[in-house]
């Protein structure tokens, strides 16, 4: 894979010093039809990224939290007091 920098995009009002202090690239847009432009012209510099994230082990985690809860439960309900 190639390491790629990223690098921010800044667009609203006082971008300009956020930009220069965070290292990103600032557009400024005054109007709506500005700010179209700044937007269509900023799809070509986006790259589609896909990352696969396993969630087994968080999915077990919340299984094991309801079992724990379930039996929290369960023990309250059978020993309540009549």
């Amino acid at each position: 894979k190639e390491n790629k920098r990223r690098v921010p995009l800044v667009v609203g009002i006082g971008g300009n010093s956020i930009a220069k202090i965070t290292g990103a690239e600032y557009f400024h847009a005054g109007t709506a039809a500005d700010l179209r432009k700044v937007y269509e012209g900023l799809s070509s510099k986006f790259a589609l990224e896909r990352k696969q994230t396993e969630v087994s082990a968080l999915l077990g985690a919340g299984s094991a939290v309801f079992m724990l809860l379930a039996a929290v439960l369960s023990l309250l309900w059978v020993y309540r007091r009549a």
